[in-house]
C-alpha cells in the first residue's frame, strides 16, 4: 500500500490513480523508474572504470 499525497488515503501499490480523489501517480512512477535507471547505469560505469584501472595497473 502507498499513501496518496493529495488526500492522504491508502492506495494499492500498483494503482495508477487514487480512487478517492483521482490523483494520478503516472509521473511519480516514471520519475522513480528513471531515478533507479540512472543509479544502475552510474554504478555500472564506475565498475567498468575500476576494472579498466586495475587492468592497466597489472
Amino acid at each position: 500500500m502507498k499513501r496518496c499525497p493529495s488526500c492522504k488515503g491508502q492506495v494499492a501499490q500498483n494503482a495508477g490513480s487514487c480512487p478517492n480523489c483521482g490523483h494520478d501517480f503516472g509521473m511519480e512512477t516514471a520519475a522513480s523508474c528513471f531515478g533507479m535507471t540512472c543509479l544502475v547505469i552510474t554504478v555500472c560505469v564506475i565498475l567498468i572504470l575500476l576494472v579498466l584501472a586495475v587492468d592497466a595497473i597489472l
